[in-house]
């Protein structure tokens, strides 16, 4: 037929899409798919601007680390439409994620092991910070106490 030129493609479908098979069915799935899709690219440039407003909270020697924090990017997603044995199709196509692609979750349930273990040891560490801050030991500010210790000598 013809020959592909750019980015490798992923193309989707979605299993609910077939519950509505009219063309309007379809399409307000992907209208929907990439509404979410726009509302959290929006998110993500908010966070990313936050990130890089940080510097302003630190001094020069950790301006690095902080411009070397991951962003957030969203994949822009299309509509395509194909025909395929004389059915017209409408195929939500995105740019291909390069690297090893690894199920974390379901919707039904399914939690991957290792994800699991790093939730856990994470609510531990924020469980154990809680009872630390309810022993109401305060913080230990280093500049009072010294002056504290000049004063008293």
């Amino acid at each position: 037929f013809g020959q592909y030129v750019g980015p490798a493609m992923v193309a989707k479908e979605s299993r609910f899409v077939e519950l509505d098979d009219s063309y309007e069915g379809r399409m307000a799935y992907h209208r929907e798919f990439m509404r979410t899709q726009d509302i959290a690219n929006d998110f993500a440039k908010q966070f990313n601007s936050a990130l890089d407003n940080l510097t302003q909270h630190f001094d020069a020697r950790h301006h690095r680390w902080v411009k070397n924090l991951p962003r957030i990017e969203f994949i822009e997603p299309m509509v395509v439409e194909v025909e395929e044995n004389g059915q017209e199709r409408n195929i939500l196509v995105e740019k291909m994620l390069e690297g090893e692609y690894k199920k974390f979750n379901n919707n039904m349930g399914y939690v991957d092991k290792e994800a699991r273990l790093q939730e856990e040891s994470s609510r531990h560490l924020d469980d154990l910070v809680g009872q630390m801050n309810n022993l109401g030991l305060g913080a230990i500010d280093e500049e009072c106490s010294e002056e504290e210790d000049s004063d008293s000598g």
